[in-house]
């Protein structure tokens, strides 16, 4: 493979977390599928003989994806309530 020149990494694809989750998984399932099947992740290929390799993939963009939805996730207990309104006479 050819380097990369700057301009092509600001152009490559940004994939998040759980999308990396969900390649990975569809990569296993490939492979669980079809004993003689060889399928491309990244920049790497693999076969039924490097399952492992994807299986630890899996284990670290789950925990990964795990990290960003707790990080995203909005804490509203006890957020004070401000009303705009004119007061009543």
């Amino acid at each position: 493979m050819a380097r990369m020149t700057p301009t092509q990494i600001d152009a490559a694809d940004t994939y998040t977390n759980s999308q990396l989750l969900k390649l990975v998984r569809y990569a296993i399932a490939e492979l669980l599928s079809d004993p003689d099947a060889t399928v491309t992740f990244g920049t790497r290929s693999y076969t039924r003989q490097n399952l492992e390799a994807l299986r630890r993939q899996e284990e670290f963009y789950a925990a990964r994806a795990a990290d960003d939805a707790d990080a995203s996730a909005v804490e509203t207990i006890g957020c004070p309530v401000v009303r705009n309104q004119e007061e009543q006479t």
